[in-house]
């Protein structure tokens, strides 16, 4: 077997199955048979196995060697989005919310409109308690899918931020906004009672 085929069969094995640590195993087949003359890498396919033996070690909740990973692939393609918005992930799931907004603002510096990247950043903000730039992540992110009645997730996560602002009016618009999309979202049900409650007190 040549190497081309070598590689091309070990791709194929990984992409096929289901168990992340036999996906580790086969892009450790692949990296090996490279290891003894770099000049013969492809940067974007092995920033591509790096990756995805990132994403491997992060479904094992191995957030560490995940962030090794990415790192590796990062060397290799620093324009590579998808990287970028997994070790944010990784990094939000550690705490390390400072860092994963570093990350998700590099995917923006790319990609200006990332759905992911919006989505993602918004979060992080308000997890540490930066709500007004999170609502100005999910109101982008509304203005860039042209959207008014979709995707309750992104309502009801600038509802909440709202919430913590204070600013009772606009959570009950995004909260109304949430149940219009989906009538049994549990979320936005006791949240509008929240509110509600909040506003009837200031009555």
């Amino acid at each position: 077997m040549d190497e081309q085929s070598f590689d091309d069969y070990w791709f194929k094995e990984s992409f096929f199955s289901e168990d992340p640590e036999d996906k580790i195993a086969c892009y450790d087949r692949i990296l090996e048979s490279h290891s003894d003359d770099p000049s013969l890498w492809n940067h974007d396919l092995i920033a591509l196995i790096w990756g995805n033996k990132g994403i491997a070690y992060s479904y094992l909740g191995m957030h560490e060697k995940a962030l090794e990973c990415f790192d590796m692939a990062l060397q290799h393609n620093k324009l590579d989005v998808d990287v970028w918005c997994n070790k944010g992930i990784v990094l939000f799931s550690l705490e390390r919310y400072d860092e994963a907004i570093f990350c998700y603002n590099k995917v923006l510096e790319i990609d200006v409109s990332n759905e992911s990247a919006l989505f993602n950043k918004g979060i992080a903000l308000a997890h540490i308690g930066k709500h007004e730039e999170a609502i100005a992540c999910y109101s982008k992110l509304h203005k860039e899918l042209e959207i008014d009645n979709k995707f309750a997730v992104i309502w009801y996560k600038k509802g909440i931020a709202y919430n913590s602002l204070g600013q009772l009016d606009d959570a009950t618009k995004c909260f109304l906004k949430v149940l219009e999309i989906d009538p049994e979202h549990g979320g936005a049900i006791e949240s509008l009672k929240r509110v509600t409650r909040k506003l009837k007190k200031t009555v």
